[in-house]
């Protein structure tokens, strides 16, 4: 699973900004007023970049990635138990009663069992872990670049990067507050 998820779909963007580009600038409400000469702040964030500098992203896949290795441990001690019943039932099977047989048989097909069931319940919680993790660390991010917009009187800030499908195919460097809503998101992180 991508650690990384979509921020606004292109097509929202593309709206905002012909809505945007239609308002007079009286019409507006709320939000950073249109100077005189009708000219807008815009600025754009590389949402990539802001998500794997964001400390508190690295911290959470830490314990992530220890707890998953926990887990990992755990199902592979069941896989290891598999392997030596199955050995033994490979090294016996001639030698053995039926009876005796069937049992290590029953023996192995339980534990099997078991250790699937067991990495299918580990993997359903790692996974319900970081899909609430990127939620959050989404939702920090957003509210990041909301305090960024209304502290600096943008009017609009678009998602831009190489993989972004959001419709920005170049802007200028002074557009790019990516490094201003990394250190807001980090700042606010500190804070908790």
């Amino acid at each position: 699973m991508s650690r990384f998820t979509r921020f606004l779909p292109a097509m929202h963007i593309a709206l905002a900004v012909s809505v945007l580009a239609a308002m007079p600038a009286t019409a507006q409400t709320g939000g950073a007023p249109a100077p005189a000469s009708g000219q807008y702040k815009i600025g754009v964030v590389n949402l990539k970049t802001v998500y794997t500098e964001y400390q508190r992203q690295k911290d959470e896949y830490t314990v992530l990635d220890k707890e998953r290795a926990t887990l990992q441990t755990k199902i592979d001690a069941l896989a290891a138990e598999v392997k030596k019943l199955q050995d033994k039932h490979t090294e016996q099977k001639e030698k053995l009663p039926k009876e005796d047989l069937e049992s290590l048989e029953e023996q192995i097909l339980s534990k099997a069992n078991a250790s699937r069931l067991e990495f299918k319940q580990s993997q359903d919680e790692i996974d319900r872990k970081e899909r609430r993790l990127m939620d959050s660390l989404m939702e920090d991010i957003r509210a990041a670049i909301q305090a960024v917009g209304a502290k600096e009187n943008y009017h609009i800030i678009l998602e831009s990067g190489e993989s972004s499908k959001s419709g920005v195919l170049y802007s200028a460097t002074p557009l790019d507050i990516t490094t201003k809503i990394v250190d807001q998101v980090n700042a606010n992180y500190k804070k908790k």
